[in-house]
């Protein structure tokens, strides 16, 4: 298997089989992986540290890479910009700012490795984590079925962040007034995909 296989394998493993996989199960594809060496591309690298993000435990080695492999992957995903609806997220924002939250676009997990869209910060403490998920995060064949990659990073949120929130266009494209989408925001934030 080339190198391209190999993580093809991984990454719709952990996207599309989630709870059926476990981390052993994916560490079975290191020494296939490894023997493909130095000439792993960067951004081959770059897209299967979302794996080692998904079955990342307290325990210093990666899944998959060689530790060098990781700091180069890990450095290229910091890097890597995220497609955000513009549009979608300052009306979510505005929707945000008419409820008197406090928020930050763009924000990092604790660990500094995982991306969230907006991060909420409510009352004694607790944060809650809104994905955006814009048209771009979705196939064109079938609009309300999620791409493989958005799937697999909206896992790797809902592992990292004790509450999440979809926000799906579709959704919010619906909502007529801005008093509809304040309530939207209230219920989706009462009622998280994930967590507490």
């Amino acid at each position: 298997m080339t190198a391209r296989e190999i993580a093809d394998v991984a990454l719709a493993l952990a996207a599309f089989r989630p709870g059926i996989f476990e981390q052993r199960d994916i560490a079975l594809l290191r020494p296939p992986f490894a023997s493909h060496g130095p000439q792993v591309s960067h951004r081959l690298l770059v897209d299967l540290f979302q794996v080692e993000l998904l079955f990342q435990t307290t325990e210093a080695q990666p899944l998959l890479m060689s530790t060098q492999q990781y700091c180069t992957a890990q450095r290229g995903w910091l890097a890597r910009r995220r497609a955000v609806d513009p549009r979608l997220l300052n009306s979510v924002c505005k929707a945000l700012d008419s409820l008197g939250s406090d928020y930050e676009v763009e924000w990092r997990t604790d660990n500094g490795l995982v991306p969230v869209d907006v991060m909420l910060f409510l009352d004694c403490g607790r944060q809650v984590a809104l994905r955006i998920d814009g048209a771009e995060r979705f196939t064109s064949s079938q609009p309300r079925h999620m791409l493989g990659s958005a799937r697999l990073l909206a896992q790797i949120l809902e592992k990292h962040c004790p509450e999440v929130v979809s926000v799906p266009f579709f959704e919010w494209d619906a909502l007529k007034s801005e008093e509809d989408r304040r309530q939207y925001i209230e219920q989706k934030i009462s009622h998280p995909l994930h967590g507490s």
